[in-house]
């Protein structure tokens, strides 16, 4: 029984995560920007990019999450909802590196 419970929440985890990446790369394509997949290194287009687009690029992905956690909790996938949710507003603290820092600092 725990054995499915953590496998749930880790396939839920996978999802969100890959939700909130997907928001990225999906601002940045919107805003002609070139980007890549890659895990957790700096953003190709961080660097010599207008603040503006920077921004707008670091927004997308809690944006993502939190829009991903709305619409399953909807369509009641409670699991994924809450660690969604999780995902997207872990992501807005402004730490070094991630997309609260990145909003803040542009």
């Amino acid at each position: 029984m725990a054995g499915g419970l953590l496998t749930g929440f880790a396939l839920a985890l996978a999802g969100a995560i890959a939700l909130h990446e997907y928001g990225h790369a999906l601002a940045a394509q919107i805003l002609g920007l070139r980007w890549h997949l890659y895990l957790r290194c700096r953003f190709p287009f961080s660097v010599g990019v207008a603040a503006e687009a920077n921004r707008a690029v670091a927004a997308a992905g809690p944006f993502a999450s939190v829009a991903g956690a709305w619409l399953a909790a909807g369509l009641g996938y409670k699991t994924f909802a809450g660690v969604s949710l999780m995902v997207g507003l872990l992501s807005l603290i402004p730490f070094p590196m991630q997309d609260g820092w990145r909003m803040i600092r542009g």
